[in-house]
């Protein structure tokens, strides 16, 4: 591993260090055993000299000598076998070896306190940096989830209570509005004994095909269902049975032989058998659907097939290969195998919103001829009157077409027990598109509760991983 230079620099410095502490002890003692010679040599010369004087003759000085010594022999002495240059050349040597040493210990000591300044500096800048550091982590992941957290359960709470107050105050409106129901029952009780006009009786009588077509309609919004399911568990039988490969394929082929239309994709697309009638129907949601009171289905199967692709490419084609058997018996297996089911369930419920639209208009409602009745008075072309409406057709036959006649109120201002009969029609008609909206809304309320479980498995259970 390559080493930081942070430690080198430190290696560094006390090596430095310890040669200058090295260098100053060795001059200091040759300064030293220079002096002690010198004064040894001095005691030694006295030695020589006590007692009578000796006729011989005194040492003869040495020139240069750096002492002289006092007593019988004035006569200035030298350490003994030390010569003058020698002394000289030790006493400059302890001087330059004792100004490198001081400016050794100088740069030391500047060195080290340069050291301790960029250290302080770096430590506040570091400390600087942490506290940064600190602060960014409590408020990105400590103070702003919980004031975030805070505001979702806030946001959560005001909406059940808006819900709650609306709920309270649809009750008051449905019991002040039953309350005048009742009223105005008691008031047309005799009006109501009286003979029904033609229009009344036109109604009266389409209204019973509502039931016929409502039943037709959930017939086929569960087999929608059931062919959903078996695409996604893979059943025996279905396209799906041998994985996403074999399903690709069979929706490609349905795809080529119904709905491909050979000017698409500039002219490059490989289409079969596939109707001019039906080019593209798969996609045409306002065409198939809501410019459609009745689909007839009746008449032409295709249109089934349409319809349960439009709802597919609305909501997705869900696909998976098959499981094998092996695997169902292993932990992972069986979860896999939950978790489609779960998803099934929710793609069902997001797909209950356009199945009910559509199952709307399936046809099946026999009214006798009295439906095609009410929109041909208004003008409605034949070509697109059904002889088996839908429940959508006679809803909108019963609630707008007959005003569209041009005659609709001629009979209504006769007698007033004609007036509280329409009332009464008028407010059975409100009832039941009220039921549609309550129907709509109960799919719609589930989508949303699909919606937040969704988004609630994105965050884990506490102490899941």
């Amino acid at each position: 591993m390559t080493q930081s230079p942070r430690p080198q620099k430190k290696r560094r410095q006390r090596v430095e260090r310890g040669v200058a502490v090295m260098t100053v002890v060795v001059f200091f003692l040759l300064g030293y055993n220079t002096l002690t010679a010198q004064e040894q040599a001095c005691s030694a010369n006295e030695t020589l000299t006590v007692g009578p004087p000796i006729a011989a003759s005194p040492l003869p000085p040495v020139i240069g000598s750096p002492c002289g010594c006092a007593g019988a022999n004035s006569v200035p002495c030298v350490a003994l076998g030390v010569p003058a240059a020698l002394a000289g050349s030790i006493g400059g040597a302890y001087d330059i070896a004792l100004v490198t040493s001081s400016i050794v210990v100088e740069n030391t000591i500047a060195l080290a306190s340069d050291s301790l300044v960029q250290a302080v500096f770096a430590r506040l800048e570091q400390m600087e940096q942490d506290l940064a550091a600190w602060f960014d982590t409590y408020w990105y992941y400590n103070l702003k989830p919980s004031m975030q957290a805070q505001t979702e359960q806030q946001n959560t709470t005001d909406f059940d209570q808006a819900q709650q107050l609306a709920a309270i105050n649809d009750s008051e409106q449905q019991n002040l509005t039953n309350l005048q129901i009742q009223a105005e029952e008691v008031q047309i009780e005799a009006a109501q004994m009286a003979t029904a006009n033609t229009d009344t009786c036109a109604v009266a009588s389409s209204a019973g095909g509502l039931g016929r077509a409502n039943v037709y309609g959930r017939a086929l919004r569960r087999s929608w269902q059931n062919n959903h399911v078996g695409g996604v568990v893979n059943r025996r039988g279905t396209s799906s049975a041998n994985g996403v490969a074999a399903s690709i394929a069979a929706h490609a082929e349905e795809f080529e032989n119904l709905f491909c239309d050979p000017a698409g994709n500039n002219g490059h697309n490989n289409c079969g058998e596939s109707d001019p009638q039906f080019y593209n129907a798969d996609t045409q949601v306002t065409a198939r659907i809501f410019n459609t009171l009745t689909i007839p289905m009746d008449k032409d199967e295709r249109h089934n097939t349409a319809v349960e692709h439009i709802i597919s490419n609305l909501t997705g084609r869900p696909r998976a290969d098959l499981i094998a058997e092996e695997m169902l018996e292993t932990a992972t297996g069986k979860q896999a195998w939950v978790q489609r089911r779960s998803y099934a369930a929710r793609k069902n419920a997001v797909r209950a919103v356009p199945a009910l639209v559509a199952g709307w208009r399936v046809p099946g409602g026999a009214t006798g001829g009295f439906t095609q009745g009410l929109r041909e008075g208004a003008g409605v072309q034949l070509d697109s009157l059904s002889d088996s409406p839908s429940y959508r057709e006679i809803i909108h036959a019963m609630t707008i077409d007959r005003f569209n006649s041009g005659a609709y109120a001629l009979d209504k201002v006769s007698t007033p027990e004609r007036q509280q009969m329409e009332k009464l029609i008028l407010s059975a008609m409100y009832l039941t598109q009220l039921r549609d909206y309550f129907e709509l809304l109960e799919r719609q309320a589930l989508t949303l509760s699909v919606q937040v479980a969704v988004m609630a498995d994105e965050y884990p259970l506490p102490g899941e991983r």
